[in-house]
């Protein structure tokens, strides 16, 4: 069995080249032009009345003339707080127009279907939601991004997000506690192992590997992950072009991710947002979690590869790039700061 190993390394987010899906592109369009703070959505959505059912699927398609983009976003949105069973078909209608896309508009719908709860909603949701079409990384984000009822989102993420779906590619998570020049740091090793009988290729990421990773307490709250400011050095020439490698049935390929363990005030990195009540960072070069307190904690990691436009597939070189959403059994590891 062949096994290749990479260490996560710095990089400079503003100029990262990821899986340029449009679903991708969707996501840091929808953070650039809203820069609400925590509990912003929270507070905006109260004050909005119900959407009228009978236009806010025709609104919402993407084809419309019909009203703001924004301002329908928030009408779908606004159904989280309402549930009203009778906007099941209208949101379905809009997951189906939305047809993964990555627009803001189907991520809101689901939100709203989950907490509408119904048994024709979860039918929805299974639909629309498990499936590799679907990117769980962005659905994931969203909760938090868009201050989703915390229970209800932890349970989201759950039952429709790191939900294994693959049955060709295996991902195993192993983890050690270790220190660095007396700085504590947790040591993450995620295998992938192509267990078909077909030759794929994965993605070689050399950057944000730290996606990959999916933090939960003990007592089941998903943590949200921070990204840092962005920093480019005078000399950067641009980003590299993406890496894939070749995985023949039984292949493994391993990805190595170091996890700093710092109190809140030593971390390395800017952030843009930090809770107050963290009381301890965990950090790798692109990614951070804020903590309240130590304990034990939950990993999971995930694989996730969707459809890739032909172009992109062309100029990256990937002739047959596996499929799927991918997830580990979960680890727990002892999160303690150490005087």
């Amino acid at each position: 069995m062949k096994t290749k190993s990479y260490t996560c390394k710095a990089v400079f987010l503003s100029a990262i080249l990821t899986f340029c899906s449009q679903s991708s592109c969707g996501e840091r369009e929808d953070s650039e032009k809203n820069t609400q703070s925590q509990g912003e959505y929270t507070k905006l959505l109260a004050k909005r009345p119900a959407p009228d059912l009978d236009t806010l699927a025709q609104r919402s398609n993407p084809e419309s003339t019909g009203g703001s983009g924004t301002d329908v976003f928030y009408d779908i949105l606004k159904l989280r707080d309402i549930g009203n069973d009778k906007a099941v078909p209208v949101l379905e209608k809009i997951l189906e127009d939305d047809n993964y896309s990555g627009r803001i508009h189907g991520f809101a719908a689901a939100q709203a279907l989950f907490c509408i709860g119904t048994p024709d909603a979860h039918k929805v949701l299974s639909k629309y939601l498990l499936t590799d079409k679907y990117n769980a990384q962005l659905g994931i984000n969203y909760t938090f991004h868009w201050n989703m009822n915390p229970s209800k989102g932890d349970n989201f993420i759950e039952q429709y997000h790191l939900k294994n779906l693959s049955k060709n590619m295996a991902v195993k998570l192993e983890t050690k506690e270790n220190k660095d020049e007396n700085v504590q740091k947790l040591d993450f090793k995620i295998t992938l192992t192509n267990t078909s009988q077909d030759s794929y290729q994965i993605h070689d990421m050399e950057f944000n590997l730290a996606n990959m990773l999916f933090l939960r307490s003990e007592g089941g709250h998903f943590i949200k992950r921070l990204s840092p400011f962005p920093v480019q050095p005078e000399s950067f020439a641009g980003p590299p072009r993406p890496k894939w490698v070749k995985l023949a049935p039984g292949d493994s390929h391993i990805f190595d991710i170091i996890v700093y363990i710092r109190p809140k005030g030593k971390e390395k990195l800017t952030y843009r947002s930090i809770d107050d009540s963290a009381k301890i960072i965990l950090e790798t070069d692109d990614m951070s979690w804020g903590l309240e307190k130590p304990g034990k904690y939950i990993v999971y990691a995930m694989l996730e590869q969707q459809q890739l436009d032909e172009v992109y597939l062309k100029w990256v070189q990937a002739d047959k790039p596996w499929l799927g959403r991918a997830i580990s059994n979960p680890v727990t590891v002892d999160i303690k700061i150490e005087n």
